[in-house]
């Protein structure tokens, strides 16, 4: 199924050499029962089985379960309308791997408090209709690699370890039927993609007092080859149908790509101050297109008119 998508931020990327559109009056959607998720930043989200969910992120600073202060959250929120939300208090899943300590089934999922990480609904079979949600990385506190599959929002499978490096700010979007990563902190430019995901029985089975499924997934990665753009962190990334009006094309002969945008990055420099440093890190304004091997950089060189360099 072809569908436009627009990431974080308000930003909508054209077609190219489309006609620009004024983009619709926003409204904010008020919850009529007055319960919704605390303000937040950081958090990850994605529409899945009719529903939008919203995972961890950071929020005001709130006395946790076991009489510590923090300013990040493990909770889980979803919505068929934006305006009225649910909390899942009723979380289960893999407790062995993290958060054994609480109560089981509860409030708070399996997984540790965390931001920074990425929620991405994934079509395992290839029949058009996402079956599993899959929580990727971001700080727990530190740079995490760990992998949390849900087909329900409430039952949370823990999958082990990436193979790619502990990382959070990364970002992941589904492109061509398949689950792609890029870049993170500690600063990079990497490309992973998700090959293929077996359902499998868990072996060994934990011997713990804790909750856990006797069944995971396991995920195939591949490494692709690095970005050409500069190690960043918090770009946006989106699956875009692509077609060149002026070429005569429609709609119906479009090609899907990635496109990603600005972010925090860092660029090589001489400067003998720490903050100026390559390790530093700057806001970037560049824009670029995935087609599945090459990466085009996009240069604005008039309002709405992109040239491909």
């Amino acid at each position: 199924m072809k569908c436009f998508l627009c990431f974080f931020a308000v930003f909508i990327f054209p077609l190219a050499n489309s006609t620009p559109k004024s983009s619709p009056n926003w409204k904010e959607l008020i919850s009529s029962d007055g319960i919704k998720f605390s303000p937040r930043n950081a958090h990850a989200s994605c529409v899945f089985k009719g529903k939008m969910w919203v995972t961890g992120g950071k929020t005001d600073k709130y006395t946790a379960y076991n009489l510590l202060t923090s300013h990040q959250v493990a909770d889980v929120w979803y919505s068929s309308n934006g305006g009225l939300w649910a909390f899942e208090e009723y979380n289960t899943g893999d407790y062995f791997a993290q958060n054994n300590d609480v109560v089981q089934p509860g409030p708070i999922p399996p997984w540790f408090t965390r931001y920074g990480h990425t929620l991405n609904a994934v079509d395992l079979n290839g029949d058009g209709e996402a079956d599993i949600m899959l929580l990727l990385g971001g700080y727990a506190p530190s740079p995490m690699n760990d992998q949390w599959a849900t087909v329900d929002g409430q039952n949370w499978i823990y999958c082990g370890f990436a193979p790619w490096s502990p990382r959070a700010w990364h970002s992941a979007t589904i492109f061509q039927g398949s689950l792609w990563l890029f870049g993170g902190t500690p600063l990079n430019n990497e490309v992973w993609k998700l090959e293929s995901a077996q359902l499998i029985p868990r072996v060994p089975l934990p011997l713990t007092r804790s909750m856990f499924n006797n069944y995971t997934y396991n995920f195939t990665w591949t490494r692709m080859p690095n970005a050409p753009w500069s190690p960043r962190v918090g770009m946006g990334t989106v699956s875009q149908w692509y077609y060149n009006a002026s070429n005569s094309q429609t709609l119906e002969n479009s090609t899907e790509r990635v496109v990603l945008a600005g972010g925090y990055g860092g660029w090589p420099t001489t400067s003998t101050i720490r903050w100026q440093k390559y390790d530093g890190f700057y806001s970037r304004a560049d824009t670029w297109a995935f087609d599945g091997l090459n990466w085009t950089h996009h240069i604005l060189i008039h309002k709405s008119t992109y040239f491909l360099s």
